[in-house]
């Protein structure tokens, strides 16, 4: 039986308006999030890929209203959250946090841990200020951090353990949905499997929904079941993680497939190696954004941008000529495009 829907996104867009030259002349509209449909179930787990400046963070701060859509929907467990006022919108983020990207500049200098984790559960009124001590040292322990740390600040830690105050934080006032944005792409390494791990652990003892924000298909090969791949603000597929993985249909998903590193490693020279970067988005290209740099781009790419699409269990794709460059053709290597 499917599980319901947690979060259900429909046709978002976000916009920012950028002046051209002195003031007082016309300005231009970006359009960072063009569109996007996207589902989370109960107890589900999705990654949102692409590159720097694809729009991933720019979603997941417009699903929380963090920043404000120009359109759309963003409805968590059947309520539009869009059309919330103030007031209540801020009762119902007590059900949908955020893990931030920089471990660094997401806690105060200036407040202890405790203090830190403590501020979500005074601000929705969840817990008194003598049972504090207690549920701290068990949130800590939650996320693998001695009780004593919510005497510290945060300077007397290392990134990894930062962030794992970080997710304390987030996940203080029990919610539904975590949005965790990049957590670990500020990390050494040599602690990003533990971040990770750790997220996996505690979305699945909790139940939570969860939204893994990445430019890396390699982490979120290890902890998503689905995956939808945002390319200049559109989803341009989506699937389910290990179907997607093995068998890319949309030319961009697999260049970012091919870039993960395997245990058995194709040639250098079988690589998919994208060659320029991505289109302005204040100016893109007409018909499908990828074409410019798409090996397998005809004049009907250049014409019409494609819809995204469903093509049976589960995926979907906006390209013309789906699985025409997957990865079954990584041996005879090449770039995007052809040089």
């Amino acid at each position: 039986m499917t599980p319901p829907p947690c979060l259900e996104v429909s046709g978002l867009r976000v916009e920012f308006a950028l002046q051209r030259g002195l003031p007082g002349r016309a300005r231009r509209r970006v359009r960072a999030v063009d569109g996007v449909d996207l589902v989370v179930a109960e107890g589900e787990t999705v990654g949102l890929v692409g590159e720097s400046g694809s729009g991933k963070t720019t979603f997941g701060r417009a699903v929380l209203r963090l920043v404000e859509p120009a359109g759309g929907s963003v409805r968590f467990r059947g309520e539009d959250l869009l059309a919330l006022p103030p007031r209540q919108l801020r009762r119902r983020r007590r059900h949908l946090q955020m893990v931030f990207q920089d471990p660094w500049g997401s806690l105060d200098p200036r407040m202890r841990i405790g203090e830190a984790i403590f501020e979500p559960l005074t601000v929705h009124r969840l817990a008194t200020r003598h049972a504090r001590a207690e549920r701290l040292a068990r949130m800590l322990a939650e996320v693998g951090m001695p009780a004593d740390a919510q005497h510290r600040f945060p300077h007397e830690f290392s990134g990894g353990q930062r962030q794992r105050i970080g997710i304390a934080r987030a996940l203080a006032t029990d919610p539904a949905l975590l949005i965790a944005d990049e957590p670990v792409s500020a990390l050494d390494v040599s602690v990003r499997a533990q971040i990770v791990n750790l997220l996996a652990r505690l979305q699945v003892e909790r139940g939570l929904a969860m939204l893994f924000i990445a430019h890396d298909l390699a982490i979120v090969e290890q902890i998503a079941d689905r995956i939808a791949v945002l390319y200049l603000g559109r989803i341009v597929e989506e699937g389910g993680a290990r179907d997607l993985l093995a068998r890319p249909l949309h030319p961009y998903t697999a260049a970012l497939r091919s870039a993960v590193p395997s245990a058995r490693p194709v040639a250098a020279d079988g690589r998919i190696r994208l060659v320029g970067e991505p289109p302005d988005p204040a100016d893109p290209p007409a018909g499908c954004p990828f074409h410019p740099r798409c090996p397998v781009a005809r004049n009907l790419c250049r014409d019409r941008a494609p819809g995204l699409v469903g093509i049976g269990a589960g995926r979907r794709v906006a390209c013309h000529f789906p699985g025409e460059a997957g990865v079954d053709g990584l041996g005879a290597g090449g770039t995007f495009p052809p040089t």
